[in-house]
């Protein structure tokens, strides 16, 4: 399997998803070929996931829809939907129904306005995290038009995992991604990650890593 990190440089500026690939990476690459916004969060079970593929796929010109499906495999750990115009792909509990996390907790009313991709992420990560929390930053590539690009927010009751979808369909060129790390090699305690992507390549984002228990 490819590390993360390492399949994510590999995949960047390529729209060809290969065997071995993180399921994460291959997200991020089917979001940028396809333009359509997509959110992943995976599975605390089995964080480093690869995709169900056996030879190379390359994603151009297909449909986002066909092509989850693909990487998941009959086999998934995860179900996706459609929400707006995006995707949404979510773990499942090993008995096949949807897996309760912090995404799901509930976010009232709200808006944000003239407000980038960093700027509305901190947003949520201030929803849950600890008073006077301050996470470790991460940014790749440098910033980019679209990274800093502004825009506005609406959502009436939702939840966090549908306020991050809004705002990368109201981005217009953006996805979301949360992963769980373990805290200490304590593989029964994990830390959360955030981060946001865009679809122009030179920056995939930032997290904020923070206690979920």
């Amino acid at each position: 399997m490819l590390p993360t990190s390492m399949a994510v440089l590999l995949l960047l500026q390529s729209t060809v998803i290969l065997p071995g690939a993180s399921l994460e990476a291959a997200i991020v690459t089917l979001a940028r070929a396809s333009g359509v916004p997509i959110g992943f969060e995976a599975a605390q079970s089995a964080p480093h996931e690869t995709v169900a593929l056996a030879t190379p796929l390359d994603v151009r010109n297909q449909d986002p829809r066909v092509v989850v499906d693909r990487l998941l495999g009959p086999n998934t750990r995860y179900r996706w939907r459609e929400s707006g115009g995006a995707l949404e792909v979510r773990p499942l509990t090993p008995d096949g129904r949807p897996q309760l996390t912090l995404l799901d907790r509930p976010v009232d009313a709200l808006m944000l306005t003239n407000v980038t991709l960093p700027s509305a992420l901190d947003v949520v990560l201030k929803m849950y995290a600890p008073v006077g929390f301050r996470g470790a930053r991460r940014a790749r590539f440098g910033p980019s038009p679209q990274m800093l690009r502004s825009f506005s927010v609406h959502v009436e009751q939702t939840t966090v995992a549908g306020l991050l979808t809004q705002i990368v369909i109201e981005h217009g060129a953006a996805g979301w991604l949360v992963t769980y790390h373990a805290v200490d090699g304590n593989r029964g305690v994990a830390d959360p990650s955030i981060e946001v992507f865009t679809f122009d390549g030179r920056q995939f984002g930032q997290s904020v890593p923070m206690r979920s228990q």
